[in-house]
């Protein structure tokens, strides 16, 4: 007797497209959008969501999303935000977001700093995510030292870890994670970094 034909591949691609089209005709909640969203095969800086990582055998923590240039259809797909739009974009719209900390196998884990440049002798709220709808973790006074190790698409936030030293950000971190050293993280405007 022989076994059966495995099903081709044009038919498991019509079968995946039925699928696909079913999900997108059931009836959802309306999500508010700033202006139109692009086209679908157009590349975004897109933001995708956090992921659950493990640390050893008893460790896990929340890793911020990476940023990636995809097309829209392979972000939406992966429930990545890019400029205001997604379907991640309203879904725990406060919920903190770590930074992630680390580029690849060599050089500093975060590189680049910068220092904090406000007018009027201000101070720089620094918030647990990329908008000033999150909470306020701390203040930066003018003339402080940050490392820039993420940020939030063209939102203009920017994910720092600051603190004394290095901060343990001066060798290679690989694959890149959420900050969780002793010094302290948050996001903050970049137009108030120099």
């Amino acid at each position: 007797m022989r076994a059966p034909h495995p099903p081709s591949r044009t038919a498991l691609a019509g079968t995946a497209l039925a699928v696909l089209a079913c999900a997108a005709s059931a009836p959802g909640p309306a999500l508010a959008q700033a202006g139109p969203a692009p086209a679908g095969g157009e590349l975004v800086e897109c933001r995708l969501p956090p992921q659950i990582r493990s640390l050893g055998r008893n460790v896990t923590y929340l890793a911020a999303g990476r940023q990636l240039q995809l097309s829209v259809a392979e972000c939406k797909q992966r429930g990545g935000t890019w400029n205001g739009h997604g379907p991640g974009a309203h879904a725990n719209a406060h919920a903190p977001l770590a930074v992630t900390v680390g580029a690849g196998p060599e050089g500093a884990a975060c590189p680049l700093q910068a220092t904090v440049s406000v007018p009027h002798g201000g101070s720089l709220a620094v918030r647990a995510g990329p908008g000033t709808g999150f909470e306020r973790t701390d203040r930066l006074d003018n003339g402080a030292r940050v490392f820039l190790c993420d940020r939030a698409g063209e939102a203009g936030w920017v994910g720092i870890v600051f603190g004394s030293g290095d901060c343990g950000l001066g060798a290679p971190i690989n694959p890149p994670h959420a900050y969780a050293g002793a010094c302290r993280s948050g996001w903050v405007r970049s137009n108030y970094l120099r």
